[in-house]
């Protein structure tokens, strides 16, 4: 019998409804904020427009995946290694930077190439239950051991 950290683990990202939610919320919830406040009013359209710029980037990288350093896939080989697969269909060999936050309930990671970072964010709802769990518990293990 083969132990399950030998194994390659393939990851297909999806959007978030989760996350979806919370991208729009919070950020027009900042907006509203902004609004609201007694800021002059060409600081709040500067603030505003900054927000509504990070909610375009949030919305094409996390949700639409539109963006070209977009992951659609990520691979975990049996050597530890990172492939990405990104949307606009090329195979990137990439390092999970140090700095993953791993939750029941998310994980964020960032990987590191040649010149590009690039971030995936998953929820529970992203990716099935089981592949979700093995990948905490492979991140979880790896950084107890670094």
């Amino acid at each position: 019998m083969q132990n399950h950290f030998e194994l390659p683990l393939f990851i297909s990202v999806r959007p978030s409804p989760w996350l979806i939610v919370a991208i729009y919320f919070v950020h027009f919830g900042a907006i509203f904020a902004l609004a609201a406040s007694d800021l002059p009013l060409i600081i709040q359209f500067l603030l505003i427009s900054g927000l509504l710029a990070s909610l375009v980037r949030a919305h094409q990288l996390f949700i639409s995946q539109k963006k070209p350093d977009s992951a659609v896939r990520l691979v975990l080989k049996q050597t530890g290694e990172w492939l990405l697969d990104l949307a606009t269909g090329e195979n990137v060999v990439a390092t999970l930077k140090p700095m993953a936050f791993v939750h029941p309930m998310l994980v964020v990671m960032s990987f590191q190439s040649n010149q590009q970072t690039y971030r995936v964010i998953l929820t529970p709802d992203t990716v099935d239950a089981d592949t979700f769990r093995r990948l905490r518990v492979r991140l979880r293990f790896k950084n107890s051991n670094e």
